[in-house]
């Protein structure tokens, strides 16, 4: 639909379609977000973390931020594909926790309740052949995360 509006207004238009972003400056409501800040919160002070998090055996597909940033400054490469998945490395949700509790100054203990979990999907993966014929993403999920405690760490 988006694509007809815009050849009707002479516009030409490209789609993405942006799967779990991670990276600096990502809100503590999403997880790696409330991972990294809260790590360097409790640094800062010297105190243990403690977290309640939901199941953590779903898998996603992550893309950096910075990634997805390029990508859309070279969309007019891809003006008028199919709409084009913006997702690089498929990670299980526990490989990103773990990740950032091996790179914590501190100790973090992680209580998993699974009592609230939202209903999904445990595996949400993209088809992303036509993206890595436009783009090929260049930050890999650890120097993400490594960059997400360097900048929750300069608040």
């Amino acid at each position: 639909a988006a694509r007809e509006v815009g050849r009707e207004a002479g516009m030409s238009v490209a789609i993405a379609r942006i799967f779990n972003v991670i990276g600096p400056g990502l809100q503590t409501r999403h997880l790696p977000g409330l991972l990294a800040h809260a790590i360097a919160e409790h640094e800062s002070v010297g105190k243990p973390v403690r977290l309640v998090l939901g199941d953590l055996s779903a898998v996603r597909h992550f893309i950096d931020v910075r990634d997805v940033a390029a990508c859309l400054a070279a969309s007019k490469d891809w003006v008028g594909a199919a709409c084009v998945n913006l997702a690089s490395e498929v990670s299980p949700v526990s490989r990103i926790v773990e990740n950032f509790v091996m790179r914590a100054n501190v100790r973090v203990d992680i209580l998993v309740d699974t009592a609230n979990n939202k209903e999904g999907a445990k595996s949400i993966q993209a088809n992303t052949t036509l993206f890595k014929r436009f783009y090929r993403p260049e930050i890999s999920i650890d120097q993400s995360i490594e960059d997400m405690l360097a900048f929750a760490h300069s608040l």
